[in-house]
């Protein structure tokens, strides 16, 4: 896995410092990371851009169908393998540790239809929290 590759190589803190590098070398303002994976990458963005976190997460029926859906190569193919990937991946990654820093969350467990529907509902929830800066940890689950 590259990821753990370049942290063993750098430590935890490369990546993170090196996406503070890039956003202030280009003056960038109101940017959006996606994908986080580590506490350290939450602190450093936090501390030094004033980074607020959304944690988006989905239960595992829905993250296995989307695989399914997907296809990809690289994507386990029945859920026994998901299973054991998911478990590799709570291994290598801080999901909890960063769901606990998130000043909002969103439950994510829908099909992409359902997205689409609700979709500026969901912008409009996410955007009324980071008005409201408040740490209430409310979550939209696509329901009015």
């Amino acid at each position: 896995m590259l990821r753990k590759e370049c942290d063993r190589l750098y430590g935890r803190e490369y990546i993170p410092n090196r996406m503070v590098q890039i956003v202030q070398e280009n003056d960038y303002s109101n940017v959006i990371f996606t994908g986080l994976r580590t506490i350290e990458e939450f602190q450093i963005l936090n501390r030094k851009l004033g980074m607020k976190l959304i944690f988006v997460y989905a239960d595992e029926d829905t993250r296995y169908q989307r695989l399914l859906n997907r296809k990809g190569v690289k994507d386990a193919k029945d859920i026994i393998s998901l299973r054991k990937q998911m478990l590799e991946e709570e291994k290598l990654f801080d999901y909890p540790k960063l769901e606990d820093k998130a000043f909002c969350r969103y439950d994510f467990s829908m099909n992409m239809e359902t997205y689409k529907q609700n979709e500026k509902k969901v912008v409009d929830f996410v955007m009324d929290k980071l008005e409201d800066q408040y740490d209430n940890r409310k979550v939209y689950n696509g329901e009015s």
